[in-house]
């Protein structure tokens, strides 16, 4: 049955298209064929971005909460050391909160208001802002007291070397991760990206630093299906 590809253009828009067609010199339905093999390949990049975020967000979590206590995010000297933009991120997370609350009141539900939690807290905080606080403009602010909780299994903090070492090993990983994490989630195209392959590992490693019982979950069920999936369409790395 013959693709009906102007139904599909006028979904995707010519615009998300567009790189796509402009590969195949216009041809349409080699285009469509490079969307779904864009498609496939992010799929397979969920999973290990996914663990990636959570472990991270969490293990940053039982920092501040050890350091601030359980109601870190009002904390003031918490919120002190947070650039102003940081902290209307955080406000504006318990804020949704709060408003989610007020409009079960006033449907008078029977659903009843929820506690504003760290944990619901870190959930509406995204990876940006999560990285962001270990990124120089934080000058170790965060990142030397966390890292021990953070990166417990990495190399470099067993082996006692500065704070400033394990920066340059870790951040450049992160934003690789960050970066890509952020194109899969946009649904831009990755299937040509030369650097990849070298993101995928970064965030393997992270993983395994963070927490290898993760890791080797993963590799147990089998969940992350990236290694494969690039080599259909790319070859043998």
């Amino acid at each position: 049955m013959p693709v009906n590809y102007p139904g599909v253009a006028a979904a995707l828009s010519t615009e998300r298209l567009g790189p796509y067609l402009r590969r195949v010199q216009n041809n349409q339905l080699e285009a469509l064929m490079l969307y779904h093999r864009n498609v496939v390949l992010s799929e397979s990049l969920y999973p290990i971005l996914q663990l990636v975020e959570v472990t991270f967000r969490n293990n940053f979590e039982q920092h501040l909460k050890s350091t601030y206590g359980s109601n870190w995010f009002i904390d003031p000297a918490f919120q002190g050391r947070l650039k102003s933009f940081d902290i209307a991120t955080v406000r504006k997370a318990e804020t949704k909160l709060k408003d989610a609350n007020l409009a079960l009141l006033r449907k008078k539900s029977k659903i009843p208001p929820k506690a504003i939690t760290s944990g619901r807290i870190v959930a509406e905080l995204n990876f940006g802002f999560w990285t962001n606080l270990i990124s120089n403009q934080y000058s170790g602010l965060f990142f030397g007291p966390a890292a021990p909780i953070l990166f417990p299994y990495e190399p470099l903090l067993s082996a006692g070397k500065t704070q400033t070492d394990l920066e340059k090993a870790v951040n450049p990983m992160l934003r690789n991760v960050r970066h890509l994490r952020n194109r899969v989630f946009h649904h831009e195209p990755i299937l040509h990206d030369g650097k990849l392959w070298d993101a995928h590992d970064s965030a393997c490693t992270l993983l395994k630093w963070m927490n290898p019982s993760v890791q080797d979950w993963s590799d147990r069920v089998q969940l992350d299906r990236f290694p494969s999936v690039y080599q259909v369409f790319h070859g043998p790395k």
